[in-house]
């Protein structure tokens, strides 16, 4: 477990070091992808490193168009490799795995990549550090190579259809949501106006 923004300053070192880097990420929005940002790009700019950043849409609506978009902007299918999954089962990973020469360093637990999550929130994580060949035997490498298999490369055009759908499902639930608070507020006042009608009544049978 670490604290505040400890956590982060541990993510941004490896960010620095590794040559090649795996981001599983069950949800992503735009404050997280903020905070993270500058340093993808500084390693995006840099030769003879790659970053698979791959993320999911299982949670409706979690994943926010802004920090797709934003993500966006450093794909290029090279360096920076944008991917959504696209596999049949519910893709939930907070997973880091950084990997040098011959050794890697695997980061996974509960932080989503969100500004809370990465900063502030109250999180556990945990950090192994060990030898690639390790990591082989014990299926993880495998475990990425399949992720990556059932992935799909993010288009603008992609991101252009998910944005409209997500505003949909946004009106659609404001309106319902809209919709219920009036039902409530309406109910609320009958409710009021017949306890007045009552007391009234009650006070008037009390006179004769």
């Amino acid at each position: 477990m670490f604290p505040g923004k400890k956590f982060y300053s541990i993510i941004k070192d490896n960010l620095k070091k590794a040559t090649e880097i795996y981001i599983l990420m069950a949800l992503i929005n735009k404050k997280g992808i903020d905070v993270i940002y500058e340093d993808l790009k500084k390693v995006k700019e840099k030769k003879r490193r790659k970053i698979y950043f791959i993320f999911g849409i299982n949670i409706h609506n979690a994943s926010l168009p802004d920090a797709i978009q934003k993500l966006f902007e450093l794909h290029d299918g090279n360096n920076f490799n944008l991917l959504l999954y696209n596999g049949d089962k519910f893709f939930h990973p907070k997973m880091f795995l950084f990997k040098y020469k011959n050794t890697g360093t695997l980061i996974l637990g509960s932080s989503n990549l969100t500004q809370e999550g990465l900063t502030s929130n109250v999180e556990v994580n945990c950090i192994i550090n060990d030898k690639l060949q390790k990591f082989s035997n014990d299926g993880l490498l495998r475990f990425i190579d399949e992720i990556k298999e059932d992935s799909d490369v993010i288009t603008k055009r992609w991101i252009d259809d998910y944005r409209e759908n997500y505003e949909r499902d946004k009106n659609l639930e404001s309106n319902y949501f809209n919709k219920k608070s009036r039902a409530i507020k309406k109910n609320d006042e009958e409710i009021n106006n017949r306890f007045k009608k009552e007391g009234k009544f009650n006070k008037g049978a009390k006179s004769f």
